[in-house]
C-alpha cells in the first residue's frame, strides 16, 4: 500500500514489449510477445495503491503499448480508473506505426484515450530500414489517417535528426512533410548512439557514419525555424506544439509535479522523493504488485538538490525559470543560490535574463547540457 499526498498526480505505465528492437534503442524493452504474467503483475501493482490524489495525466509508454491486444490495455485502464481520474485528464498512449488499425483505435477511443504519440522518425523508407523500424512511410500515413478518422485530434509525431548519413535536405523534408499533416505536436530529437545497441557496436567498430556537431546544430536550427513558420510553438528543448497542445504530462514532470510509475523500471517522483521500480523481470513478476518490494534507488532530495532540479529541469522549458517561483518554493532568492552561475553563462550569451526570468538563449540551447551541469 502507498498513500500519497494531496496534490494532483500524473501516472506513467510502462509496457516493455515491442514487435522488434530498433538499431538505436536502449530503452527497457524486449522484442517478445506480451506475457499475461506481466499484465497480471502490473494490474496488481496499480491495485495495491490506496489514497491516490486525483489523477490528471496518464501516459502509457514503452516499448510499444499497442503491441498489446486491446483487451490487455482495457484491463490496465480498468485498474487505473478504480482511482479518481479527473474529467479533463490528458490520457496518452504511445504507438509505433504498424501496430494500429481501426479496431485498436476504436478501442482506445472507448477507453478514454485522447492523445496518441506516433514514432515516425524519418520521412524516407531507406532511412527507416536503416533505423530498424517495423514500418514504412506508407504504413505511417495509413495509421495517421486512421487515427484522425477515429477522432484523435491530439497526435504527437516523433522525429529524429543527426542520423547516420542524413543530409540537411532530407531532414528539412521530414520536418516540412510532418508539419504539413497538421499534427498537434512534434518531438524532434537528435540521435544519441548508446553502448550496447547495434548502432553502438557499429560506432565502436568505426562503421557508423557520423554527423558533425556543426551539422547537428544546423539541423536543430532548421527544426526551430521550419516548425515556427508552420505555427508550432517551441516550448521545450525538443518539443513543439500547436497552441494549447503542449504535452501536459511531460510539462508536469519538467515542473516537478508528483508522478507515479507503474511497471518494469518505471520511475516515480513523490513529495521530493525519487525512486524506480526494479528492471529485473523475474523480480517484478515475483513481487506480484508489492510496491515496497519493487522500489529501488530511493532518494529523498535535500533542499539543495531540489533547488538544482528546479533549475536544470526548468531550463529545459523555453520560457525558462521564474525567480519569483523559485523564491516562493524555497524561501530564498534565486540569485543568492545560483547568481554566480547565472551571471557566468549570461556573460557568455548562453542564458538570457528577462525581468523575473532566466532562460536559455538560442546559443544556450545548443550547449544545454553544459549550462545545466552548472546547477548540479
Amino acid at each position: 500500500m502507498e498513500i500519497i499526498g494531496p496534490d494532483r498526480l500524473g501516472v506513467y505505465v510502462h509496457i516493455p514489449y515491442c514487435a522488434s528492437k530498433c538499431q538505436y534503442c536502449d530503452f527497457l524493452s524486449f522484442a517478445a510477445p506480451p506475457d499475461t504474467r506481466y499484465l497480471d503483475a502490473l494490474c496488481a501493482e496499480i491495485r495495491s495503491c490506496e489514497g491516490l490524489p486525483a489523477i490528471d495525466t496518464i501516459y502509457i509508454g514503452g516499448g510499444t503499448p499497442t503491441v498489446l491486444p486491446p483487451s490487455f490495455i482495457e484491463k490496465i485502464f480498468d485498474e487505473l480508473f478504480r482511482h479518481k481520474v479527473t474529467a479533463d485528464a490528458e490520457i496518452t498512449v504511445e504507438s509505433n506505426p504498424g501496430t494500429l488499425d481501426a479496431h485498436m483505435l476504436g478501442a482506445l477511443k472507448r477507453m478514454g484515450v485522447n492523445r496518441l504519440s506516433l514514432g515516425l522518425q524519418a520521412w524516407d523508407n531507406a532511412r527507416l530500414r536503416q533505423l530498424g523500424r517495423i514500418h514504412t512511410l506508407e504504413i505511417f500515413l495509413k495509421n495517421w489517417e486512421a487515427a484522425s478518422a477515429a477522432g484523435f485530434d491530439n497526435i504527437n509525431v516523433d522525429l529524429m535528426f543527426a542520423l547516420p548519413g542524413q543530409s540537411a535536405e532530407e531532414w528539412r523534408e521530414t520536418l516540412e512533410r510532418a508539419a504539413a499533416l497538421g499534427t498537434a505536436h512534434i518531438s524532434a530529437y537528435a540521435l544519441t548512439v548508446e553502448e550496447g545497441t547495434p548502432f553502438g557496436e557499429l560506432k565502436r567498430r568505426g562503421m557508423l557514419p557520423q554527423v558533425s556537431d556543426e551539422d547537428d546544430r544546423a539541423m536543430y536550427a532548421d527544426a526551430k525555424r521550419i516548425l515556427r513558420d508552420q505555427g508550432y510553438e517551441h516550448y521545450e528543448i525538443s518539443n513543439f506544439a500547436k497552441p494549447g497542445r503542449y504535452s501536459r504530462h511531460n510539462t508536469n514532470c519538467w515542473n516537478r509535479k508528483n508522478y507515479i510509475g507503474f511497471g518494469l523500471g518505471a520511475h516515480s517522483f513523490i513529495d521530493e522523493r525519487r525512486y524506480h521500480n526494479t528492471a529485473d523481470m523475474k523480480k517484478y513478476l515475483d513481487a506480484n504488485g508489492c510496491r515496497q518490494c519493487l522500489a529501488e534507488d530511493m532518494v529523498q532530495l535535500t533542499e539543495r538538490e531540489a533547488m538544482s532540479e528546479f533549475m536544470f529541469l526548468g531550463l529545459r522549458l523555453v520560457r525558462g525559470v521564474s525567480a519569483e517561483n523559485f523564491k516562493r518554493r524555497f524561501g530564498v532568492p534565486l540569485a543568492r543560490v545560483f547568481g554566480a552561475a547565472v551571471d557566468k553563462y549570461a556573460g557568455m550569451g548562453l542564458l538570457m535574463l528577462e525581468e523575473d526570468t532566466v532562460r536559455l538563449s538560442d546559443r544556450g540551447m545548443d550547449v544545454a547540457n553544459l549550462v545545466m551541469s552548472e546547477f548540479l
